[in-house]
C-alpha cells in the first residue's frame, strides 16, 4: 500500500513540475502577446489611415493596380502630396525601392528556410523554434494544448499521470510535431485558395467568401498537377535528353562553361579576360532562355499564371482586361 502511496505521489510531483512551468513562464508569455497585439494595432492603424488617405485621392493601396506597390501608393495617396513639388519624385523613387526591396523577400512566407519553400514537410524550421522571451513557443503551446485535453480526474489526464519522464516528453514532442503539420496545412489551403481566386476557380455563387466548391477545387489540383507533371518532364529532358554528341543540352552547357573559362585563366591581358567574361555571360543568357522556352513549350507556349486561368476568368487589373481585348480582336 505505502508503495502505491509512493507512486501516486511522484505522478503528482511530475505533473505538478509542468504546472509550474507553466506558471513561471505565463509572464513571458504575456509579454509577447502584449508586443504582438501591439504589432497588430499599429498595422491596423497605418492600413485606416492608407485608406482614409484614399478616400481623397482616389488611389486605393490595396486594390490590384498597386499589388507590390503599397509604399508607392502610400506616398502617392496623401492628400497633401503635390507630385510637381521639388523633390516629391524623389519621395516617389524611394518608395518604389523599398517596394522593389520587399520584393526580394516575399511579404509572406519568404524566408529561405520556411517550410512552404523547402519542398518537404519534414523542415527543421519552425515558428517558435528559435527562443522567444526565455522559453520555446512550441513546446509550451504544447504543453498547454495536452493540459487543455486532460482536465483532472479525465482518463487522459490518468493515463498523463502515470507516464515517466521521457514518455511524457515523447508526448509533447508528439503534440509539437501535431502543430506543426495543421501550420503547414493552414499555409498550404491559404496560398491555395489565393490562388484558385486569382485565377478564376472562385464559384460564382460564392461572393460573399465562402470556400470554393470541392469540383472547382479538385478542377484546379489536376491543373496544378499537370503543369507539374510537363516541367518535371522537361526537366528531364534538358538534364537527360539527347542533344547531341550523345550529350544533354545540360552537359553541352557545362562543357562550354568550362572552356570558356579555360580561356579566361590562360588569357594574357585583362582585354582579353573582359572579352571572355563577355561570352561567359552571352552563353548563360542563351542557356537561360533555351530552358524557359522549354517551360514554356511543356505548358503548350503559356506562362504558369495563363497555363492555371480557369476558362471562366475574368481579368481583375487594366493590363489583363487589354489583352483579353486584343486577343478576342485577332
Amino acid at each position: 500500500m505505502s508503495d502505491k502511496t509512493t507512486e501516486n505521489e511522484q505522478h503528482k510531483t511530475r505533473f505538478g513540475q509542468i504546472i509550474s512551468e507553466n506558471v513561471a513562464l505565463s509572464a513571458a508569455e504575456q509579454r509577447r502577446i502584449d508586443d504582438e497585439m501591439k504589432r497588430m494595432n499599429d498595422n491596423i492603424a497605418r492600413e485606416v489611415e492608407r485608406r482614409s488617405r484614399s478616400r481623397f485621392t482616389g488611389i486605393d493601396p490595396t486594390s490590384d493596380r498597386y499589388r507590390g506597390r503599397r509604399n508607392e501608393a502610400g506616398v502617392r495617396s496623401n492628400p497633401n502630396f503635390d507630385p510637381t513639388a521639388p523633390g516629391a519624385q524623389d519621395a516617389i523613387r524611394r518608395a518604389q525601392v523599398r517596394d522593389n526591396f520587399a520584393k526580394g523577400r516575399a511579404p509572406k512566407y519568404g524566408d529561405p528556410t520556411h517550410p512552404s519553400r523547402t519542398g518537404t514537410r519534414g523542415s527543421t524550421y519552425s515558428f517558435g523554434a528559435r527562443s522567444q522571451g526565455g522559453f520555446n513557443v512550441d513546446r509550451e503551446k504544447a504543453i498547454q494544448d495536452i493540459l487543455k485535453s486532460a482536465p483532472e480526474g479525465s482518463d487522459e489526464h490518468t493515463r498523463l499521470m502515470g507516464l515517466d519522464g521521457a514518455s511524457l516528453q515523447s508526448e509533447i514532442d508528439n503534440r509539437i510535431s501535431a502543430n506543426n503539420k495543421a501550420q503547414m496545412d493552414r499555409i498550404k489551403a491559404d496560398r491555395e485558395y489565393k490562388e484558385m481566386e486569382q485565377f478564376g476557380y472562385q464559384p460564382s455563387n460564392a461572393a460573399g467568401g465562402g470556400p470554393p466548391d470541392p469540383a472547382s477545387t479538385q478542377k484546379y489540383r489536376d491543373r496544378s498537377q499537370e503543369y507539374r507533371a510537363g516541367q518535371r518532364a522537361a526537366f528531364a529532358d534538358y538534364k537527360f535528353g539527347d542533344a547531341g554528341d550523345g550529350m544533354s543540352q545540360r552537359d553541352i552547357f557545362n562543357r562550354d562553361i568550362d572552356d570558356l573559362r579555360s580561356q579566361r585563366s590562360s588569357a594574357g591581358s585583362r582585354e582579353e579576360r573582359i572579352a571572355i567574361n563577355a561570352k561567359i555571360r552571352a552563353r548563360q543568357r542563351q542557356d537561360s532562355i533555351a530552358r524557359r522556352n522549354m517551360r514554356r513549350a511543356a505548358a503548350g507556349g503559356k506562362s504558369r499564371a495563363e497555363f492555371m486561368q480557369n476558362e471562366n476568368h475574368f481579368p481583375t487589373s487594366p493590363s489583363e482586361f487589354v489583352k483579353m481585348l486584343r486577343e478576342q480582336s485577332n
